[in-house]
Order: structure tokens, then C-alpha cells, then sequence
């Protein structure tokens, strides 16, 4: 009984580090929006997460080469996907959004994920994961529209570039999520993180020269350096490491309802560090989503492999 009590508790540590470890990344995209250009700041995160996982992962990406080799062409792709374009959406929205929209708009890469399984993947549709699917998008809506949502702020109200550029992200992850249940058999999570970090850098070396060929400037300081190390090495390996270590403790079921601390980590965090408000319609959307989310979770559907996120 104290055996499994422990390993319970350890579970749910993992889980909540790993989710306080995700929370970081949204605030980092308001701290650096400005100071660390965002495709420059995609590049210098997972390049220094390659390099911090090259001694643990260098070996079991040699013993599963003949394998990466002959799906190159795969990983290429969920390399592109989860890295090169996911991240730099995210970092760009920063400029124009705060940090709660950027993580209550993102959690809803589940719902786009439940969609493109029922179109291409032709999974189940229950009527409970429907209902969900519309409570989600219900609460986007709430977040999206102005505090109070009365006729004369609606009259005027207009899309941030943010808010869709989030949400464009959330349906990037969603994609990246389909693809992984494609993944080849016989290839690891370490070979798996060390090839989305490796290759997904490289699709950015041009767009990062043309950053600052378009006049984009870095500032060199312990803020913006230690945000980049931060984000390698707590948002990027950290939070996978914890993350699947939870799930291992306590199973995907049990991991799950954790990850829906996200909004009240990023929330707080952007309240303490940033002064952003958190107002009525953050509650009541986020509430909404997240409710959203769980029906559609128990509504059915093909079991996913562990993904790493943010």
C-alpha cells in the first residue's frame, strides 16, 4: 500500500513538473516577443537541445539507424512539422497576444486532433466526443471575443493576429499527433526527440538569415540567453523526460487530467512575471475548453503514443 502511495506521488510530481516545465514556454514567448527574433529563437532553443541530447541519445539513434534510414522521409516531415513550423507560430503570436490566450488556445490542439482522426483515420465519432468538440470550441469563442461580450464591443471586435496564429499552431500540433501514428516500429523516444531536434533546425537557417536581413535585431543579455537555455533544457527535454516518466508512474489516463493545469500555471505565471490580467471571460473559456477536452478524451478514439509538446 505505501509502495503504490509513493509511486502515485512521484507520478503526479513528474506530471506537474513537466506541465510547470511547459508553462514556462508561453511566457518566454511574451518575454522574448521583441528581443529574441522567433524563428531565431525556435532555431537557438533546439539546437542546444540537440547538443544537451547527443551523449544520452547518440547510442540508441545508432542502434536504430537502419531503420530512420529507411523512413528518412518521415521523419523529415514530423521533424518539420512538430518543430520548424509549430514553434515559430507560437513565438510570433507572442508579440500580439498575452500568455493565457497563447495557452488556452493551444490546449485545444486535442480538438483538431479528434477532427483529423474522424476525416482521415475514419475513427469512431460518439456523440459524447461530439459534445465535447463543441464545448471546446464554445470556450474558444468566449476567449476570443471581448471581456463582457455585450453588442457594443462585439460591434467593433476584430481577430488578433495572435489569437489565429495560436490556434494555426494548435491545428500544426494536431497534425504532427496524426502522424505519429505512423511511427515506424523499432524506433525509440530518444532517437525520436534527437531527430525532431537535429532536423527540424535545419528548415530554419534560411528564414532565420532572412530575419535579420528584414532588419530583425537579437539583444544579447542574461534575460534572453538564459530564456534560450530555459527553454532547451526544461520546456524542450525536461518536460518530455518528466512527462513520460509520469505516464509510465501513473498511465496515460492517469497523466492526462494533470496536463489541464497548463492554463493555471501559464495563467499565474503571466499574472507574477508579465502583470497580465486574468479576467471573467479567461475563467469561464478555459473552463469550457477544458471540459471540452475531457468529454472528448472519454469519448472514444484510438489511443495515441506519447508525444512531446511545446
Amino acid at each position: 500500500m505505501a509502495a503504490s502511495t509513493s509511486k502515485t506521488l512521484l507520478g503526479v510530481g513528474c506530471a506537474l513538473i513537466a506541465v510547470l516545465f511547459w508553462s514556462g514556454n508561453y511566457i518566454a514567448a511574451r518575454m522574448m516577443a521583441g528581443v529574441v527574433p522567433p524563428v531565431t529563437l525556435t532555431f537557438l532553443r533546439w539546437f542546444l537541445a540537440f547538443l544537451l541530447l547527443l551523449p544520452f541519445c547518440l547510442q540508441h539513434f545508432r542502434r536504430e539507424y537502419p531503420i530512420i534510414r529507411r523512413h528518412w522521409l518521415y521523419f523529415a516531415a514530423l521533424a518539420f512539422i512538430g518543430v520548424s513550423a509549430f514553434n515559430p507560430f507560437i513565438y510570433i503570436a507572442g508579440k500580439t497576444t498575452s500568455a493565457l490566450n497563447l495557452v488556452l488556445l493551444s490546449v485545444t490542439s486535442p480538438i483538431f486532433t479528434v477532427l483529423l482522426g474522424l476525416v482521415f483515420l475514419r475513427e469512431h465519432f460518439s456523440p459524447l466526443r461530439l459534445l465535447g468538440v463543441l464545448a471546446a470550441f464554445g470556450g474558444v469563442v468566449v476567449i476570443l471575443l471581448p471581456a463582457g461580450g455585450n453588442l457594443h464591443t462585439l460591434a467593433g471586435f476584430h481577430f488578433r493576429s495572435g489569437d489565429l496564429l495560436t490556434l494555426l499552431a494548435a491545428f500544426t500540433f494536431a497534425v504532427y499527433t496524426i502522424q505519429l501514428r505512423y511511427m515506424p516500429e523499432g524506433v525509440g523516444g530518444r532517437s525520436v526527440i534527437l531527430i525532431m531536434a537535429g532536423l527540424g533546425v535545419v528548415p530554419l537557417i534560411p528564414f532565420m538569415f532572412l530575419e535579420f536581413g528584414l532588419g530583425a535585431q537579437m539583444e544579447i543579455s542574461l534575460r534572453s540567453l538564459g530564456s534560450i537555455l530555459y527553454l532547451a533544457a526544461c520546456a524542450s527535454i525536461g518536460g518530455y523526460v518528466f512527462w513520460n516518466k509520469a505516464v509510465e508512474l501513473l498511465g496515460p489516463s492517469g497523466a492526462t487530467p494533470i496536463y489541464y493545469l497548463l492554463p493555471f500555471f501559464s495563467g499565474t505565471e503571466g499574472l507574477l512575471i508579465l502583470g497580465e490580467p486574468v479576467t471573467g471571460h479567461h475563467w469561464i473559456g478555459g473552463m469550457i475548453i477544458i471540459l471540452g477536452l475531457i468529454l472528448a478524451g472519454r469519448g472514444g478514439g484510438t489511443k495515441k503514443r506519447s508525444t512531446t509538446r511545446d
